[in-house]
């Protein structure tokens, strides 16, 4: 166990704690309007008011459980610390670090961008009529029948092959299924059927998307069940039941919240599209149109690819942000937030300018605390680096890479199964060694295309093409074939050309990481500490009986009515 640093010294802020200096003693508030003091300073319930409204909504009430006078306690802390930390010789002193200012400007423009909305914003109420209404006119869409997903293994009778040894084949594979072995990996070991790839699933399907045997059959087994053999035409068919989502109920009262929610987001999404139309046109600005393939071909980080009133929008923030939705829905949601941070600006400068402050002094507070806590624990001994790094052998690794050739379809809404077929054929040919031959075959038709990826992290694909990234897991080999699979509008197949396996970094590569993970393994108990040092060293008190009452009016309010 580690018995240094924080745990027996108090953090030392440099020159930040000389000036702060220690007291004997709560100093005398200098009036009744006081609230916390400190050996240099005071607060007063203005000040601590005008702190808490800067909070969103949802945070300036006390969270349920949490009793009024501590949370406002808490508070005036939170306000002393950034008022002591973020004074005016440690302002002056501020480092400039481009990185820094590059994620305050990012802060600020959604910030501002949020404040425009809310600003503009439409309270819709739903009422039960339009509910109702509303259900009665997609109640076919609404209301559900039940859906099946399944698996299907398919034998073909060929020439040279009698019919009853394909059956005789379906049943010891059947067997096999009910006595364990995953039909998924039997699918795809033994079906002749173009879907064997995608381990023969078939769905969420409803009844009557299936016919005759095949619909009896499928809707009559329990989930997980393996269906008898069934003979067709050209051979005999297995199926398991993978998964099954029942009809919905077909009282309002069960769908009413969700109609409702339903009808409010079509509204809102209807007024946000409105309003990014209205200012695009304000601001003489046309908004682009993203695509992820697009956006992944980007590799200049600094190219532009949305300005408007000197706010640019560079590639490099769309991937280094975070990426659920892909590179496209990023782009789009920065490129909005820019178009409503400029209208804030243009609408109302000096609200956007405090925004921009509090931003910017909220950002530069956890910046000094994160800097000063960090320079702490790198004053710790060595032999708690060694003991931090050996029981985190997991932290300390490189990324896995990869190099890739890619290959893709254009998917037409046809029968998904046939679509499937020819990048299906194409990646078994991969898979027997005749690449060259079968690309020169699929690379005359039309929308069929073929790209290289250079030897990249899967942290960095990740970012830039999650719906590459996310097929590469598990055990990765060279020359391994992935797909076919769907993307977008697409069907792709892929070749891992060169794959570099993740390893495990000595002690000294890691060296200069581990403050910084050791640190954000503990931030809580560091920053814990750091307080209650802080304000020991200052003499910090609150005058909790002056707090009995304060904010009386505004504290009854519910989150969502606050200002």
């Amino acid at each position: 166990m580690m018995t240094h640093g924080l745990w027996t010294t108090r953090i030392q802020f440099g020159v930040l704690l000389l000036m702060i200096g220690a007291c004997s003693g709560p100093p005398e508030p200098s009036s009744p309007d006081v609230v916390a003091l400190w050996d240099r300073g005071e607060i007063t319930g203005v000040q601590l008011d005008a702190f808490i409204l800067e909070q969103p909504p949802g945070r300036r009430i006390p969270p349920e459980g949490t009793e009024r006078v501590e949370w406002l306690a808490d508070q005036a802390e939170r306000l002393f610390q950034r008022t002591v930390v973020l004074d005016d010789e440690s302002m002056a002193g501020f480092p400039e670090d481009p990185a820094f200012e590059r994620t305050v400007k990012t802060a600020v423009r959604t910030a501002q961008a949020g404040v425009f909305l809310a600003r503009h914003d439409r309270r819709d109420v739903v009422s039960r009529e339009e509910a109702e209404q509303f259900y009665r006119d997609h109640k076919a869409e609404l209301l559900r029948p039940e859906r099946r997903a399944f698996r299907s293994l398919y034998l073909e009778v060929s020439a040279g092959v009698s019919r009853d040894q394909v059956q005789q084949r379906a049943e010891d594979l059947r067997k096999q299924a009910l006595g364990g072995a995953g039909f998924e990996a039997l699918v795809v070991a033994h079906s002749d059927s173009s879907n064997a790839d995608f381990g023969g699933l078939v769905g969420p399907v409803e009844r009557s998307d299936l016919r005759g045997v095949v619909g009896r059959t499928v809707f009559d087994l329990e989930v997980g069940e393996v269906s008898e053999v069934i003979a067709s035409t050209g051979g005999f068919l297995l199926f398991q039941l993978a998964s099954l989502e029942p009809a919905s109920d077909d009282q309002f009262e069960v769908h009413f919240p969700a109609v409702a929610e339903r009808i409010s987001n079509e509204r809102r999404n209807v007024w946000r599209e409105d309003l990014v139309r209205d200012q695009a046109a304000a601001q003489g600005v046309t908004m682009p149109t993203f695509d992820d393939q697009d956006l992944a071909s980007v590799d200049d980080g600094n190219a532009v690819l949305f300005e408007v009133e000197g706010i640019e929008i560079k590639a490099g923030e769309v991937f280094g942000g975070a990426n659920s939705d892909g590179p496209a829905a990023r782009a789009r949601q920065l490129s909005e937030d820019a178009l409503f941070a400029a209208a804030l600006r243009r609408e109302a400068p000096e609200e956007a300018e405090a925004v921009a402050d509090r931003i910017h002094r909220n950002r530069a507070l956890e910046h000094l605390l994160r800097e000063a806590l960090f320079n702490e624990v790198e004053s710790w001994p060595e032999s708690d680096f060694h003991v931090f790094y050996d029981a985190n052998a997991t932290r300390f690794t490189t990324a896995a890479q990869v190099e890739l050739t890619v290959f893709s379809w254009p998917l037409g809404g046809g029968d998904p199964v046939e679509e499937a077929r020819q990048p299906s054929a194409f990646a078994n040919a991969l898979r027997r060694g005749e690449g060259r031959q079968a690309w020169s075959e699929e690379e005359t038709r039309p929308g069929v295309r073929k790209e290289n990826v250079r030897l990249t992290d899967l942290r960095t694909l990740a970012a830039r093409a999650p719906w590459i990234a996310s097929r590469l897991t598990g055990t990765l080999e060279e020359g391994e074939v992935v797909g076919p699979f769907r993307s977008g509008s697409r069907l792709w197949v892929m070749t891992i050309d060169t794959f570099v396996p993740s390893r495990r970094l000595s002690y000294e590569e890691a060296r200069a990481q581990i403050p910084a993970s050791l640190l954000a393994s503990q931030w809580r108990e560091v920053f814990v500490k750091w307080s209650e040092n802080l304000a020991a060293d200052s003499g910090f008190f609150v005058l909790r009986d002056r707090l009995v009452s304060f904010g009386s009016d505004w504290l009854d309010e519910t989150p969502g009515d606050a200002d």
